[in-house]
């Protein structure tokens, strides 16, 4: 029902203010320019890396998501403000979040023109496996 989306996005809209504050307490609290910062999410905290990288006013070092999906891709286009790369890795046995949202959010993020690197873990379920972290690694000393 519609009271429910909306408590959701609500909830959603709460939780990246909250994560936004965040990043602008630890740039504050220690000199780091927004462009050395990197969220690292994984499942929900992909979500909300997703969801919050592209609408923050200042531009991040970039976003690794792992096992995790774009929320309402569709409103991504129009909302965007900053496009920090970013490198989406998810196991192909993932039995909680489908594999499938790895291309839904690649998708999504390439049409609005993002710079996306994708990893798909192989024989991984809902987990961050080696592949993954090595990946993360060579994408955040790639970038900086």
């Amino acid at each position: 029902d519609g009271s429910s989306l909306e408590d959701a996005e609500n909830k959603r809209d709460e939780a990246s203010n909250q994560l936004d504050l965040f990043l602008n307490g630890i740039k504050d609290n220690t000199g780091l320019p927004f462009d050395r910062i990197f969220l690292f999410g994984f499942s929900q905290g992909c979500m909300m890396s997703l969801h919050l990288a592209p609408r923050k006013q200042e531009k991040i070092g970039g976003v690794i998501g792992i096992a995790g999906m774009m929320m309402q891709p569709e409103l991504l286009e129009k909302e965007v403000l900053q496009k920090p790369p970013i490198l989406l890795v998810h196991g192909d046995q993932d039995d909680v979040v489908p594999y499938k949202e790895l291309s839904i959010a690649a998708d999504a993020l390439e049409k609005s023109e993002f710079e996306v690197y994708t990893l798909t873990s192989k024989g991984t379920g809902h987990s961050i496996a080696e592949d993954g972290l090595r990946a993360a690694l060579k994408f955040i000393k790639n970038i900086l």
